[in-house]
């Protein structure tokens, strides 16, 4: 019989700890940042992945 007990209350998507996001972000930035020359905007939907990256950090959330 398969061992069960480990994944019952498992969340319904993956739980990041809000350094670990906050990490991800700046890194996410840096390395685009080394990309690209600096005349070169961020595109929008880097900024918005970035975003919602920052909003689900638990500071964020009412």
């Amino acid at each position: 019989m398969p061992d069960t007990v480990g994944t019952l209350f498992k969340p319904a998507y993956p739980v990041v700890a809000p350094s670990v996001q906050q990490q991800l972000g700046l890194r996410l930035r840096q390395y685009y940042e080394s990309l690209v020359p600096e005349e070169c905007p961020i595109p929008d939907h880097f900024i918005e992945i970035i975003g919602r990256l920052d909003q689900a950090l638990p500071e964020n959330r009412s």
